[in-house]
């Protein structure tokens, strides 16, 4: 299960707004009002003034307009993520049974190894703790569903969410990296639902311009995960959350 950060960096920031829109208002050759126009067309507005309009210079204007706009996105993006982790715990404190126990694993590749530690690793052994393969009997198996994993292997047992039931995004997000698919009860296109389309290579663009031709091994492109929707017409499109998205509550899984 892919862990979320537990912090909005001001890479993440740059990064979205690059793929924004960015425009600027000016009133009265005094105040400057900056609008980002996101991905998601959700618009975030920065405002700056100066006192005497023969002060008014085009270029500071933006530039603190901006900035303050950007102060608003990272306050919006910061409670957007910490919904996201609250979601997560919930999904956590109501499940049954324990969690598996936090890696042990030696995070310091200088760290010198116990004998026993040598001879985990010798006999192919794990050193880590949260790789460990856990019966379908046992205890963390009482009406949760997780998957754990060891040398290629998955044991999946079914999550209590059942179809019709209403639930969080953040608990969607955690059923998407189960290989759910989910929608929202509020969507009136027939069939809509986003899935989480997980890494993978594909082979470079090969247009009348090459897109990506030759930049990379064999011409195979590594891609990020990402989540995608299947729209009502049936297309399959990369999918941003919307703020309304991000605060229903009423997803639910995809028949």
């Amino acid at each position: 299960m892919t862990d979320l950060p537990n912090t909005v960096t001001k890479e993440q920031l740059d990064d979205l707004v690059a793929r924004s829109k960015v425009e600027y208002a000016v009133f009265d050759n005094k105040l400057t009002v900056a609008v980002i126009t996101l991905p998601n067309k959700f618009k975030v507005t920065g405002e700056a003034s100066c006192v005497d309009a023969k002060n008014f210079k085009k270029e500071l204007g933006e530039t603190y307009a901006l900035e303050n706009a950007i102060k608003k996105l990272w306050e919006l993006e910061g409670y957007l993520l910490d919904a996201h982790l609250h979601g997560r715990t919930e999904w956590l404190e109501n499940q049954a049974g324990d969690l598996p126990v936090k890696c042990t694993a030696p995070q310091d590749p200088d760290q010198e190894l116990t004998e026993d530690e040598v001879a985990t690793l010798a006999s192919g052994g794990s050193l880590c703790d949260c790789c460990e393969v856990v019966s379908p009997d046992d205890e963390y198996f009482d009406s949760v569903s997780w998957s754990y994993e060891k040398a290629g292997e998955d044991i999946d047992e079914p999550h209590p969410i059942k179809e019709g039931d209403h639930v969080d995004f953040g608990t969607s997000l955690h059923l998407m990296e189960l290989g759910e698919r989910m929608q929202r009860e509020g969507w009136n296109g027939k069939g809509m639902f986003i899935y989480i389309v997980p890494a993978a290579s594909y082979p470079a663009q090969r247009n009348a311009k090459g897109v990506l031709v030759g930049d990379y091994p064999n011409d195979m492109v590594p891609y990020s995960a990402y989540i995608a929707l299947k729209s009502a017409s049936g297309e399959v499109v990369p999918w941003t959350i919307s703020q309304s998205d991000a605060l229903a509550t009423d997803w639910m899984l995809a028949s």
